[in-house]
């Protein structure tokens, strides 16, 4: 599947701004409900002119965008709220995963292949433009 096609399956879920209600200085508007707790998913986040800077995966969508970009710190999310406050809003497209369920040795296991999914999403952007988002560190 080409970048394009692939692309076309990521439905519109919010945007990540500037906002002073929250100490690290972003908020997220949502432009659908937001997802139920432990809805998987591989994300792309793109400026406004729709250039993509982030391809990512998510065991939780609403805990990766309620929770972690809004408030906990790391070298990723630090990145991310900066370009959004020095650089553009973000918009955030997801791909909602489903949780397959799994008999193993007789037990009932959960798993997602959102790890998997998202290499080849960012190997398809590669494909395309020769090179990795903006805001991605390094390649899965």
């Amino acid at each position: 599947m080409n970048w394009k096609e692939l692309r076309s399956n990521f439905m519109e879920y919010g945007r990540i701004e500037p906002s002073n209600e929250y100490k690290q200085g972003v908020t997220v508007r949502y432009k659908t409900e937001r997802y139920p707790k432990n809805t998987n998913g591989v994300y792309i986040l793109t400026d406004e002119d729709d250039n993509v800077v982030k391809i990512g995966n998510s065991k939780c969508i609403r805990k990766r965008f309620d929770i972690l970009y809004k408030h906990v710190r790391n070298t990723t999310n630090d990145k991310i709220r900066a370009y959004v406050r020095e650089e553009s809003d973000l918009k955030v497209w997801v791909y909602k995963v489903d949780t397959i369920l799994h008999t193993v040795l007789g037990y009932p296991v959960e798993y997602t292949p959102i790890y998997g999914l998202e290499r080849h999403v960012i190997y398809a952007y590669e494909d395309e433009y020769r090179q990795l988002p903006e805001l991605n560190a390094c390649r899965m």
